[in-house]
């Protein structure tokens, strides 16, 4: 073998190991480039699991603290319905007096104990009835009371509020959870906010 085949079988012995290596450079570089992809998949899903998680972490406070806030809200705003029904009732009671009031008057009258009644406070327009119910006791007209009387014995032992207010008063526990099932049906109709 002369020097010129000599060197061209080492130049392409060369030639093929650098192919070689070449090939085996570029396989390596593509299975660290699968193998990084794999895991920058993986690092991206993790970091996005986390996020959600954080996400869902800080919103879960958030929505607690908006759920109270609503809550308190709601409590409030009931309270002051149910404070503004009270005072359309009490307002609303003068007008019981119209009608078949004389025998309003006389159930409430009826109602009372057997006893000696020396007061009576009665509303100003109830005077003749009371007269004529509470023969000699001393009576006394008070514009606050709606109807009704209130009594009471010469020594005071004895008294008796037997009044439109009182009833209402005593009704009222019973009464306004009537009421707000009411106005909250009210609220609830299609159309409703729309009038608000």
């Amino acid at each position: 073998m002369s020097q010129r085949e000599l060197l061209a079988a080492l130049q392409q012995e060369g030639e093929a190991r650098i192919a070689a290596l070449w090939q085996e450079a570029e396989m390596e570089a593509e299975a660290l480039r699968a193998e990084n992809a794999g895991r920058l998949e993986a690092l991206e899903t993790g970091m996005r699991a986390a996020l959600e998680e954080e996400k869902e972490e800080a919103r879960r406070p958030i929505l607690a603290q908006a759920a109270a806030t609503v809550q308190r809200l709601t409590l409030a705003a009931e309270e002051r319905v149910a404070q503004r029904l009270r005072t359309l009732a009490e307002e609303h009671l003068p007008q019981l007096r119209t009608g078949p009031y004389a025998e309003t008057f006389a159930a409430l009258v009826a109602e009372l104990p057997a006893a000696a009644w020396a007061r009576v406070a009665l509303h100003p327009d109830d005077r003749e009835k009371g007269a004529s119910s509470f023969p000699g006791a001393l009576l006394r007209s008070d514009p606050a009371i709606a109807g009704g009387v209130e009594v009471e014995t010469a020594g005071g032992e004895i008294r008796v509020v037997n009044t439109l207010d009182k009833r209402l008063e005593r009704a009222w526990p019973e009464l306004l959870p009537v009421l707000m099932k009411e106005v909250r049906r009210a609220l609830d109709r299609p159309g409703t906010a729309e009038k608000r």
